[in-house]
């Protein structure tokens, strides 16, 4: 028993017959890289039969004739693809992406068990992640804006906070200047880069806002949720030699953005308070852009909070669609009109805050003001 199986074993590391099964959270699963643009390639593992989680970001989900697809592998695969060089090796399963010049733009390793894919992070600064700081004296620069991502873990949870810089909209597109790009399309993953080497895309079912955001309701459907580990994985990984070609290729997947209108560009005078001990809010409204233009500074939209933000903004207390008549003692629409016929946009602003936000900026008004 012992000869045969030696000699069953030597006929396979002779033949190289023995295929590894491609694996995705404990499932057999299949790989398939196709061209992601001009200068990038799109990399899929997902289980068999599985469909890749939604995503809102891609204008088309379809993965149309991939260059390589593989189930199991048993030697190294190596293809063009579009622009790009793809290696594809076993044992833990690697993705290595190339330019036609030979230059190594990213590695990939997919951990079957944890779920997590790792990446080179490199020695220069990697940009991205979404707009937002880290709290106030716990990232890098001024007021703990953390513009060089390496060495934090990135939880991605999106939300609004009075210790944060505005809105914090996190999207998985990390860009290192050294001339790489990645895009995770799906799952939703949290991003560690405290180690100086190797990064790591965590997917996660845990995108529970922070502060001042409403937990979004239940979808519906019924069943357990698909555990993150064995969800599929969707990435972009893009040669950012040229930062203008990564851009290119990422405006061609997600869609271009929408062209402001030209009052957009101007000069907007945004308003805390409607308050002045001399003039009634209503007239205040008006004398401020009448102002503006006896000056001759130009302004093209007027922008106002609404209520909680500030202690007496356009709106009843929010969320409310409703005008405050503290503000708008007479036919609001009048009042709009008037703005109009001073050629000047006007913007309103509301939010539904959550009950704790809401008591928050009850309390403490001064402060919502300011930090809004």
């Amino acid at each position: 028993m012992l000869a045969l199986s030696a000699l069953l074993g030597a006929v396979i590391a002779a033949t190289g017959a023995w295929a590894e099964n491609i694996m995705r959270g404990a499932q057999p699963a299949e790989l398939t890289v196709t061209s992601g643009g001009a200068h990038s390639v799109r990399v899929t593992l997902k289980p068999v039969g599985s469909v890749l989680p939604p995503s809102p970001s891609l204008l088309n989900l379809e993965i149309k004739n991939p260059t390589i697809r593989l189930r199991t592998i048993e030697r190294p695969v190596q293809a063009r693809v579009g622009a790009l060089d793809v290696e594809i090796t076993p044992s833990p399963l690697t993705v290595l992406v190339k330019s036609a010049t030979g230059r190594e733009i990213q590695k990939l390793v997919f951990h079957d068990k944890t779920g997590k894919v790792s990446f080179n992070v490199g020695a220069a600064p990697v940009l991205g992640m979404g707009e937002g700081g880290q709290q106030a004296g716990k990232g890098s620069g001024p007021m703990g804006v953390q513009f060089d991502r390496r060495g934090k873990l990135d939880v991605m949870r999106p939300g609004w906070g009075s210790g944060t810089l505005g809105s914090r909209n996190p999207v998985a597109v990390l860009v290192g200047t050294a001339g790489w790009g990645l895009f995770v399309a799906s799952p939703w993953v949290q991003v560690d880069l405290r180690d100086q080497a190797n990064g790591a895309f965590i997917p996660t079912n845990d995108v529970t806002p922070t502060a001042g955001v409403e937990k979004p309701a239940p979808s519906g459907g019924g069943g357990q949720p698909v555990p993150a580990e064995a969800q599929g994985f969707d990435v972009f990984v893009f040669d950012a030699g040229e930062p203008a070609n990564m851009m290119k290729d990422l405006r061609d997947l997600t869609g271009a953005p929408a062209l402001p209108p030209r009052w957009a560009l101007g000069y907007m005078q945004s308003h805390r308070e409607l308050r002045d001990a001399n003039m009634k809010p209503e007239e205040l409204i008006l004398n401020v852009v009448d102002t503006f233009r006896k000056k001759q500074i130009p302004v093209d939209s007027v922008v106002y909070l609404g209520t909680g933000f500030t202690p007496t903004g356009w709106n009843k207390p929010q969320p409310s669609f409703e005008f405050n008549p503290a503000v708008f003692s007479s036919d609001p629409r009048e009042v709009l009109k008037k703005l109009h016929d001073r050629n000047v946009k006007v913007v309103v602003h509301m939010r539904d805050l959550s009950a704790r936000d809401a008591e928050h900026r009850r309390q403490h008004p001064a402060g919502a003001g300011r930090n809004a």
